[in-house]
């Protein structure tokens, strides 16, 4: 005879030592097959106790271990930002002491004494004292103290900073403040992450995937278009999660390290195969925020060149300094042709050779050829809206930074827009690659060796050696 008891009774059965009951009963088998076990295969036990979901109180060793999963989260998801500033020491000089600060505030608030208002004191500061300091360091004092200057543009390139990194074709350099876009963005979303990540209660975790696929999302959107190993990145991002979510839940299993690694492989040769497939044509906000300038907006380059050769034929309009000897200096580029005369194109005739766009501090340069680094000045008498360029740009400062932005530049025709005119003593550094120019010799190679394999379609031209060479220039 047997009996069940619900809460208060339990009923053993003797010979089989078994025990059975519901509310505070436990079951312990002594014999029989694992038909018989009341363990499934995957389950949520801990000595002889279920619980749905464990409350425990979590030791320092373990908050820190999982703020710190927080922390890299944040910069794996920033991480998309590292194209647009040029390169990983200039994302890392923002990003990560942001993270590190963000990530000590959340911790603060296992603290009593420290929760909420010290919280917003903290941040307050970081945001609009230490940022500042650190970006915009040429207006503080002894490059430590803050000054009222250094506060105001900290308080303007808070959201300003977001406005030159759409506006500015990558890499966008460090200048004007533009790491404090990343640095307000991991200062935040590690605060928000971390939040979530040392709370006691490991039910509260899941909901530190709402900051960090935000995070993932805006600096994507913020980007270039090709980012920063965004597949690698995104795979190693969703299986920390899943490794940390199982974790607090009480979930992992690290003795059935055979079957999890079955299904993370399976798992990321999915996800990977499944980008593979799809086109890899990704949405970045910079391409509709700002369009590109258009040269028909200023007076053709043709007309200034007259009133030079009329006006000013034994003046001295520009002082070139370091150009290497039989450079030549480009005034402007005109690409299209209309049967008549020559002119220039814009956005929606050439998808590339007309977009002239804001730059950093660097242009991405990929000719050939001599670098060099050559001093402009222009002379009264040059008052153009076309800025003098010379060779590929490389990279173009002005003595005095606030002309910067008034510079606009096509690395498609290596020509420069100057909207607020050219004037006497404006001087500039640009350094740049003068690509190497054929010479007489070698076009009339190629010619000869075209002529050679096109026969018939070089018959009609009816063009000797002589008038090949009386056609090209010297």
């Amino acid at each position: 005879m047997s009996t069940t008891g619900l809460s208060t009774h339990n009923t053993n059965t003797g010979d089989t030592g078994r025990t059975t009951g519901f509310g505070n009963t436990f079951t312990g088998t002594g014999t029989g097959s694992w038909a018989d076990s009341t363990h499934s295969v995957i389950w949520m036990s801990r000595d002889g106790k279920s619980q749905a979901l464990p409350y425990l109180r979590r030791t320092r060793a373990s908050q820190y271990a999982s703020l710190l999963v927080a922390a890299l989260l944040t910069l794996a998801a920033a991480s998309n930002l590292i194209d647009v500033y040029g390169s990983a020491a200039s994302w890392a000089l923002a990003a990560l002491p942001a993270t590190i600060i963000g990530s000590l505030v959340a911790l603060a608030g296992t603290v009593p004494a420290l929760r909420l208002w010290w919280q917003m004191l903290f941040m307050a500061v970081a945001q609009l004292v230490v940022g500042p300091v650190l970006f915009l360091n040429d207006t503080t004092i002894a490059h430590i103290v803050p000054t009222l200057r250094t506060l105001t543009q900290g308080w303007m390139n808070m959201l300003g900073s977001f406005k030159f990194i759409l506006s500015v074709e990558p890499p966008t350099g460090t200048a004007d403040g533009c790491l404090l876009a990343v640095w307000t963005i991991c200062l935040w979303f590690a605060l928000l992450t971390g939040i979530f990540a040392v709370t006691e209660d490991g039910r509260f975790t899941m909901i530190a995937i709402i900051p960090v696929t935000a995070n993932l999302a805006i600096c994507a959107l913020l980007g270039s278009s090709s980012g920063y190993y965004r597949m690698f990145v995104g795979t190693i991002m969703a299986l920390i999660l899943v490794i940390w979510i199982s974790a607090r839940w009480k979930l992992l299993e690290l003795g059935r390290w055979l079957s999890s690694v079955v299904i993370v492989v399976l798992s990321v040769a999915l996800a990977i195969g499944e980008c593979l497939v799809v086109d890899q044509d990704r949405t970045i906000l910079r391409d509709h925020y700002d369009p590109p300038l258009s040269p028909y907006n200023y007076t053709s380059p043709l007309s200034g060149m007259r009133s030079y050769i009329t006006n000013s034929k034994d003046d001295v309009l520009l002082t070139v300094e370091n150009l290497p000897a039989g450079s030549s200096v480009r005034l402007a580029v005109m690409d299209r042709f209309d049967g008549n005369v020559w002119n220039l194109s814009d956005s929606t005739m050439s998808s590339d050779s007309s977009n002239y766009r804001r730059v950093g501090t660097s242009i991405t340069n990929n000719a050939e050829g001599k670098k060099f680094t050559a001093t402009f000045t222009v002379d009264k008498g040059l008052s153009d809206y076309w800025l003098p360029m010379a060779g590929a740009a490389s990279s173009v400062t002005f003595d005095n930074s606030e002309n910067s932005d008034s510079f606009y530049y096509n690395s498609d025709t290596m020509s420069a827009i100057y909207p607020s005119r050219t004037s006497e003593g404006l001087t500039y550094t640009e350094t740049g690659i003068m690509p190497m120019v054929p010479r007489k010799k070698n076009i009339l190679c190629q010619i000869a060796y075209a002529a050679l394999r096109m026969p018939r379609r070089m018959q009609h031209l009816n063009l000797h050696t002589g008038q090949l060479q009386h056609l090209l220039p010297l």
